[in-house]
């Protein structure tokens, strides 16, 4: 009797050091997520500031450019130029914003493969949003420049300058094309090296950091 009353203390025993170590576990996998998680909080905070320049930049531009077509009613191509820069103003608001967004989304409390995929979005986000951003100057310099030159001397760019106006207009849509058309190759099945370089390209040094924080704590979850 005595001999089964030790065994089952002493199983009693194991079982309670097994759910002490279990629980030192959890709170040091904790400790370690939520230190690693302020990691890449930080990392994602420069992307923040980045798309909040973006927003103001693109309120600027929609104030200026709202200037610029109300003041040419009657001059067909200024006013053109004004509402295009109007238009580009808006989406780099809502692009910003869209990625500001994605980022207040990524729960940190969700398990380390739901973030990830919530980063990824992020990513996503942010790539193509810069590509709506920034390819369209390959031809939207034409009509900022035209807004400037009006508000500098008066002088209507289309009428003093057309060829080189219309030139630079044309060069800047074919350019367009061509990097649009481009950028969709690149994203073929058939060569994912190419593919995942451009994508590499596109992102932000922040949320590379961030995705390699991730990895990290995946890491140390699995061991």
């Amino acid at each position: 009797m005595d001999t089964i009353m030790e065994l089952d203390e002493l199983k009693q025993a194991w079982q309670q050091l097994d759910r002490r170590l279990a629980r030192s576990d959890a709170l040091q996998l904790a400790a370690y997520r939520e230190r690693r998680f302020a990691s890449a909080r930080r990392r994602l905070l420069s992307l923040r500031l980045g798309q909040a320049l973006q927003i103001l930049f693109g309120v600027l531009v929609v104030l200026l450019s709202v200037a610029s077509w109300r003041a040419n009613l009657g001059q067909p191509l200024l006013f053109a130029s004004g509402i295009l820069m109007h238009a580009y103003g808006v989406l780099c608001i809502l692009v910003g914003g869209l990625v500001q967004q994605r980022i207040s989304d990524i729960d940190y409390s969700a398990p380390v493969l739901a973030i990830q995929k919530q980063l990824a979005a992020v990513r996503r986000t942010h790539s193509l949003g810069g590509l709506w951003v920034g390819l369209p100057w390959l031809f939207l310099w034409v009509p900022a420049l035209a807004m400037f030159v009006r508000w500098m001397t008066g002088f209507d760019l289309y009428v003093a300058a057309p060829l080189f106006a219309w030139s630079s207009l044309g060069a800047g849509v074919l350019l367009l094309v061509a990097a649009l058309w481009l950028f969709r190759w690149s994203r073929s099945p058939a060569r994912p090296r190419l593919a995942a370089w451009v994508e590499r390209s596109l992102a932000a040094d922040s949320l590379q950091a961030a995705q390699e924080v991730l990895d990290d704590v995946r890491r140390f979850e699995s061991e």
